[in-house]
């Protein structure tokens, strides 16, 4: 498990907020991509780099 201080796709960072200060990364199991669900094709579920569903969730974008 990895911490970032911004989305490495697309680089958006996260903002505090009273119920969280962090947001998933996903890991593209096909090709290795690391995007926020934004970037992820809007759903979060499709790599925007292959076009590849199968994904993990284990790295996080916290806010500084």
């Amino acid at each position: 498990m990895s911490n970032y201080s911004d989305c490495p796709n697309c680089g958006r960072m996260a903002k505090k907020t009273v119920s969280s200060d962090y947001f998933p990364v996903y890991t593209c199991r096909k090709c290795g991509k690391k995007y926020y669900n934004e970037c992820g094709n809007g759903r979060g579920t499709t790599c925007p780099k292959c076009g590849s569903t199968d994904f993990s969730e284990y790295d996080k974008v916290y806010s500084g």
